[in-house]
């Protein structure tokens, strides 16, 4: 819907029921042709830096909004290009988010790892008094369900941890796994090879 000249920034959240945070530079706000936005609706800039950087503002202000809070910013840096992984801060970047006295911990403990993610994070549940619970390790993604049991995914796996009666909390128990499923080739339709919309503008470049 709204066109973006370049490959940083972009994207968007919703503030609330009827306001978009456009992740674009101040003037990047024009529809695209064809294209309207409701009245009712507003749209605004995703903070001081929108429409800058690959990841922030719009994953912070995306956590925040989802009840995390950030707890230890990133601080130095190893930049070992032939490593497995590539950066490793000396401080991790650190978030938190609560689920009655327990609290899950993720941090980021490494950029653009060979072979494997692009962001090395790793999970932890904290007791009231900021002692670990549980260490999930190094996994892909966790966070609190709706009905309050912890969800986590690694290495193709998808685990939940429920959390008792008293607040205890159970032990992990594996939902799914998907670690066999393979990306498959499969040929382009011949319907999709054919540009059928409208012609582009400008010039070759």
């Amino acid at each position: 819907m709204w066109p973006k000249g370049d490959a940083w920034g972009g994207g968007g959240l919703f503030k609330n029921e009827r306001t978009v945070r456009l992740n674009h530079l101040k003037g990047e706000f024009d529809l695209a042709e064809g294209f309207r936005f409701p009245r009712a609706m507003t749209v605004e800039l995703c903070g001081k830096y929108s429409g800058r950087g690959e990841d922030a503002p719009i994953l912070n202000q995306r956590l925040a909004r989802d009840g995390w809070s950030l707890r230890q910013n990133a601080e130095g840096s190893e930049d070992r290009p032939n490593s497995r992984i590539w950066y490793e801060p000396s401080k991790k970047e650190t978030w938190t988010k609560p689920n009655g006295p327990w609290a899950l911990e993720m941090s980021a403990i490494g950029m653009h790892e060979r072979d494997g993610s692009w962001y090395v994070m790793q999970y932890r549940v904290l007791d009231s008094q900021g002692a670990v619970a549980l260490d999930l390790g190094r996994s892909d993604w966790a966070d609190w369900s709706l009905s309050g049991e912890l969800l986590f995914a690694r290495q193709g796996r998808l685990y939940r941890v429920m959390v008792k009666g008293g607040g205890e909390l159970g032990v992990p128990e594996e939902l799914i796994d998907l670690s066999d499923l393979r990306f498959e080739a499969i040929p382009t339709p011949p319907e999709a090879l054919v540009w059928k919309g409208r012609a582009p503008r400008g010039r070759m470049l």
